[in-house]
Formats: C-alpha cells, structure tokens, sequence
C-alpha cells in the first residue's frame, strides 16, 4: 500500500510540476504596442538593430531595445529567434524563461535584454542548425556574432 501512496504523490507531483512549467512557457499578454512574451517594457524608444551592430562595442553587455525583422524562430520548441535585415542579423535567444510561437516568422518584434558580442563555437552553430527550419549543409564557426538574451518580445504587426 505504501508504494501505491508513493507512486501516487510522485505522479501528482509530476503533474503539478509539468503545468507549471507550461504556463511560464506560453504565457504572453497583449499590450497596446503588441502581443508580449516575457517580461513586459516600453518599446517607445527602440531603435533598428542595424544600429546596435554599427556600434556594437558600444552596446556589447548592454540592455537594449531594438526592433526587427524575425526572420527564423526555433522549430523544436520556439526558444530562439533571428532578426534580420540583408546580411545583418542578431539571434534572441529567451534562456529558457519564455517561448514564443513559431507562426511568428515575417512579423516585427521588438526585443528588450542584453546585447552581447561573441563567437559561436561549431557545436553551438550545430545546435542552432538542428533546430532550424532551414538548416544548413555546411557548418561554420564564426568569429563575430551578435546576440540578444531577451527578458521580453512584443510582436508588434
């Protein structure tokens, strides 16, 4: 009997835990600048993300706001994005904290958090690669990239 009480706490405690982490992951509220994903902020004085990178010493481990063109979001569980514009492009990445839908390829999003330059090792871009939607046949490590570790994402049309 005592086995089947353990079994039992362990599958609501399972359970429980389960929608917990659901909730946290789909939650998103609408605003009047756009639907929020994360943590909300004024997106009033967003700038085009071209300009972070034109600058990047400057921003590089600085809070931004940028806007941009979402041009690829995770397909596995949407815990990634690229904006882009031309060969221009910076991946946002949520840590996990928040996801965002897939349909959401082609819209403007602005993005609150950290900008950050690095380089991405080659298993990292193997990892990026697995979970695009449009992967690609040869995998580089490259020496300068350009991300954004978002505390929030609106999407705004």
């Amino acid at each position: 009997m005592k086995d089947i009480v353990k079994v039992f706490f362990a599958f609501v405690l399972a359970v429980m835990m389960s929608s917990g982490v659901n909730a946290q992951h789909d939650s998103h509220t609408e605003t009047n600048e756009g639907i929020v994903y994360g943590v909300d902020f004024d997106g009033s004085g967003a700038v085009e993300f071209t300009e972070v990178i034109a600058a990047s010493e400057k921003y590089d481990g600085q809070e931004v706001t940028v806007k941009g063109y979402v041009s690829e979001i995770c397909s596995k569980m949407g815990c990634w994005m690229v904006i882009s514009e031309g060969d221009n492009t910076v991946r946002v990445v949520t840590m996990h904290e928040f996801l965002v839908p897939k349909g959401n390829v082609g819209k403007t999003a602005l993005i609150s958090g950290k900008f950050k330059v690095r380089e991405f090792s080659e298993d990292e871009e193997k990892h990026y690669n697995e979970e695009s939607a449009n992967p690609k046949e040869e995998i580089v490590a490259r020496d300068k990239t350009y991300e954004i570790e978002a505390t929030g994402i609106k999407f705004v049309d």
